[in-house]
């Protein structure tokens, strides 16, 4: 089996618990920057078009022409 470095590990176990809704926004930004080298706008633009897993779209609500 082949050996993954531990920069990789951690930054996809940073990203995994930014999308299960368990670590913010702004500390996953920073440190995903801290780990890979990304910008802070790079990382943050590349976690903000991912889909998260713990955030529900609810209905609108529609209202009634009388």
């Amino acid at each position: 089996m082949a050996k993954t470095k531990p920069e990789i590990q951690g930054s996809i176990n940073l990203i995994l618990d930014y999308k299960k809704g368990t670590r913010p926004l702004d500390e996953t930004v920073e440190r995903l920057g801290a780990i890979t080298g990304l910008s802070p706008s790079v990382a943050e633009s590349f976690l903000r078009n991912m889909a998260r897993e713990n955030v529900y779209q609810f209905p609108t609500k529609k209202t009634n022409a009388a």
